[in-house]
């Protein structure tokens, strides 16, 4: 999704506490950019491509190392 959004999974993964109350998905259908991201609620809420995309998707196990941070430039 957004450089935010690949951001707090890095920091999130390197300070487990913070994983309370969170739920990380992913979007296998998304290709062209990060295709994860953290929601509060377990439920799907996939938020690509509006409302088409809702349900595809699933949560997934917090990694054990952080995704590597990209340059925004």
């Amino acid at each position: 999704m957004s450089p935010l959004s690949h951001a707090m999974l890095h920091l999130i993964v390197l300070d487990g506490r913070l994983q309370k109350d969170w739920h990380l998905f992913e979007c296998p259908m998304v290709l062209d950019r990060f295709n994860q991201w953290l929601q509060p609620s377990p439920e799907m809420a996939n938020p690509y491509m509006g409302t088409r995309m809702l349900q595809c998707g699933g949560e997934i196990a917090w990694p054990q190392a952080p995704p590597a941070l990209v340059s925004s430039d």
